[in-house]
C-alpha cells in the first residue's frame, strides 16, 4: 500500500522578530526636545544696584557656566558665593542652581538635601514648586516609583502652570511604565488638549500613539504616529516613522513597514532609535522576502551595542539559509556562538540555527554531533528543541528515541506550532515501525483538530490506505466519502475513487463498486486505472 509522505515542518525558520525597540523617547524634558520645566520661570527679582560689582560679576560667571552645561564648575562655585555672601540678593538663585547642578550631573543624594534645604529657606520662592518636581524626578531616577508617583500626582494642583503640566506629563509616563493604559491615557489626553503654553503637547501625543498601538488600535496608533511623523522637531518626527513602521509591521505591511523603518534610521536625532530602526528596517526586509535587499543594507548602519550586533547576524543567517547558502549561514551562525555577550536566548537561536542548516545539507550525524557538545539544559524554544531532537534522532535511525521525544512534545506543548508537525512525523515512524494502527491514531487525529490545514487531504489519503491495510472497511468508506466531498478537485480523487471501489467489493457490495469505477470512467475517461478496474470486476 502506498503511502503519501511529509515533508518535515521543521525547516520553517523563526524569524528573529525585535519588535518592537526599547529605546523609546527619553522620557526627560530636556532630552525629548521639550523646555526644561523651569523655563519661563522668573528668577527671585531684579539685582539691586548697590550690589559690588566684584560680586556681581562673580554670579555672572557661575551663571555662564551654568548656562553652558558645565555644572561641576558651576556647583563650586555656587558653593563658595553661597558660604561667602550668605545674605546677598542672588544667594537665594544660588542655591536653586547649585542643587539644580547636582540634579544634571546626577548626584542625587546632595541634590535631594540642596532642594529641601532651598525649599525650607525660601519658602516663597518661586522656584519651590520646581524644586519639589526635581525631588520628584530623582525618586523616579532612583526607583522610588510609588513614591514619586505620588509626588507627581500632589504638584498635578501646582499654581505654576509649567510645573503643573511637567507634573501630569511625568505621572502619565509612570502609569505608561506600569501598564496601566488607562490611566496613563487619561494624563496625556489631558496635556495634549491644553492651550496656551504647553511643551509637553507632542511627547505626550507620542505617548498615546504607543498606547494605542499597544492596545492593538492600529487606526488610532497610525494616525497619530502620522501627525508626529510631521513635526519639525527632528527627534518626534524620528519616533513617529519609528512607529509607522511599527504599526505597518503589525499589520503585515512589510514593504511599507521596511520604508518606514529606513526613514526613521537615517534620522539621527537619537542614535539608539536609529539603531533600532535599521534593525528593524532589516526586519521588515526578511519578512517581505527581500533576501537580496538586506544583503546589500547589512552593516550601512554599525551597531554600538552587541544586542543589536547579534540581532543583526541572526537576521543575515536567517537570510542566508532562505536563499540557500548554507556555508555561509553556518559561518554566521558560528560566529554568534563566539561573541561573549550573546545571551542565551540569542544563543539557543544560533544553535538551532545551525543544526537546522546541517539536517538541511543531509548532514544528520553532524547535527547530532554539534548537538551533543550543546549545553543541554534549555531555558528557551523548548518545543522546538525537542522538534528537532526528534528529527535528528528520526535521520539517525534512531526511530524510537524520536518517538518519545514526539511524545513529549504533544503531551507536554498542545498549543505548540510545532505540535500538528509532530503528529504527522509521529505517525509516520509508527508506519516505519509497522504499527499501523498507532500511525492512524494520529494521523486522525490531526485530521480532527486542523481540517483546514493544507496538509489535510494527503493526511486523509494515509488514513484510507491504512483502512484498506488494517480491514477497517466500514472506516474506508466513510473516509474515502469525507474526502470527495471536501476535495473534489484534488488532483487525488481519482485514486480515492479507484481505492473506494476496491473496498466495496471486498464487502461484497458490487453494485456500489461498479458505480465508484463507473465514476472513474467518467470523470477520468484517460485514466491508466481502466485495465485494472475491469481485471477487478472480472472482465
Amino acid at each position: 500500500m502506498r503511502y503519501m509522505r511529509y515533508t518535515p515542518g521543521l525547516w520553517i525558520l523563526f524569524a528573529t522578530v525585535f519588535l518592537l525597540s526599547s529605546s523609546y523617547p527619553a522620557l526627560s524634558a530636556a532630552e525629548a526636545e521639550i523646555p526644561d520645566a523651569t523655563q519661563g520661570v522668573p528668577s527671585s527679582g531684579p539685582k539691586p544696584s548697590t550690589v559690588s560689582v566684584p560680586t556681581d560679576e562673580r554670579f555672572n560667571f557661575a551663571d555662564g557656566l551654568y548656562s553652558r552645561n558645565m555644572y561641576d564648575m558651576a556647583a563650586t562655585e555656587y558653593e563658595n558665593l553661597i558660604q561667602a555672601h550668605p545674605d546677598h540678593p542672588r544667594t537665594q538663585d544660588a542655591w536653586f542652581r547649585l542643587a539644580e547642578c547636582l540634579f544634571f550631573l546626577k548626584r542625587y543624594e546632595p541634590a535631594i538635601s540642596r532642594y529641601q534645604q532651598f525649599i525650607q529657606t525660601f519658602p516663597s520662592h518661586k522656584q519651590v514648586e520646581t524644586a519639589r518636581l526635581r525631588l520628584g524626578e530623582i525618586l523616579d531616577q532612583t526607583g522610588k516609583k510609588d513614591e514619586a508617583l505620588r509626588q507627581f500626582q500632589t504638584l498635578t494642583q501646582s499654581a505654576s502652570p509649567l510645573v503643573q503640566r511637567a507634573a501630569v506629563y511625568y505621572a502619565g509616563k509612570m502609569f505608561y511604565e506600569k501598564q496601566n493604559w488607562g490611566e496613563a491615557e487619561k494624563q496625556f489626553r489631558s496635556l495634549a488638549n491644553v492651550e496656551g503654553e504647553n511643551p509637553f503637547a507632542e511627547i505626550a501625543n507620542y505617548h498615546l500613539a504607543e498606547i494605542a498601538f499597544r492596545s492593538e488600535r492600529y487606526e488610532d496608533a497610525t494616525a497619530s504616529f502620522q501627525k508626529l511623523a510631521a513635526s519639525e522637531k527632528p527627534t518626534l518626527k524620528q519616533l513617529g516613522l519609528f512607529g509607522l513602521g511599527k504599526t505597518s509591521f503589525h499589520t503585515k505591511q512589510y514593504d511599507q513597514a521596511a520604508g518606514f523603518f529606513r526613514q526613521a534610521s537615517e534620522i539621527q536625532a537619537n542614535p539608539d532609535v536609529s539603531e533600532d530602526a535599521f534593525v528593524n528596517y532589516l526586519n521588515a526586509l526578511y519578512e517581505s522576502e527581500r533576501y537580496a535587499d538586506l544583503l546589500e543594507s547589512y552593516g550601512k548602519i554599525p551597531m554600538s551595542q552587541p544586542k543589536r550586533m547579534i540581532s543583526v547576524k541572526l537576521l543575515l543567517a536567517n537570510t542566508y539559509l532562505q536563499m540557500k547558502q548554507y556555508p555561509e549561514a553556518l559561518k554566521v551562525f558560528d560566529e554568534i556562538l563566539t561573541i561573549p555577550e550573546t545571551t542565551e536566548k540569542d544563543r539557543e537561536m544560533a544553535e538551532l540555527g545551525k543544526l537546522s542548516t546541517l539536517l538541511i545539507q543531509g548532514q544528520a550525524g553532524g547535527a547530532l554531533q554539534a548537538f551533543s557538545s550543546m549545553k543541554q539544559e534549555r531555558s528557551f524554544f523548548k518545543d522546538r528543541w525537542i522538534s528537532l531532537e526528534a528529527e535528528m534522532m528520526k535521520k539517525n535511525g534512531r526511530l524510537q528515541e524520536a518517538v518519545k521525544l514526539l511524545d513529549s512534545l504533544i503531551q507536554d506543548f498542545p498549543e505548540s506550532p510545532y505540535f500538528k508537525q509532530a503528529l504527522l512525523n509521529r505517525g509516520s515512524i509508527f508506519l516505519d515501525l509497522g504499527k499501523n494502527e498507532e500511525a492512524r491514531a494520529d494521523f486522525e487525529t490531526f485530521v480532527q483538530k486542523f481540517s483546514d490545514d493544507p496538509l489535510t487531504p494527503k493526511t486523509l489519503m494515509n488514513i484510507i490506505a491504512l483502512d484498506i491495510k488494517l480491514g477497517y472497511w466500514q472506516d474506508g468508506v466513510k473516509d474515502s466519502a469525507v474526502f470527495l466531498e471536501k476535495y473534489p478537485q484534488s488532483p487525488d480523487t481519482e485514486q480515492v475513487l479507484f481505492q473506494l471501489g476496491s473496498i466495496h467489493l471486498e464487502l461484497g457490495d458490487y453494485d456500489k463498486a461498479f458505480q465508484t469505477y463507473e465514476r472513474v470512467f467518467n470523470q477520468y475517461p484517460a485514466s491508466a486505472k481502466k485495465e485494472e478496474i475491469l481485471f477487478s470486476l472480472g472482465y
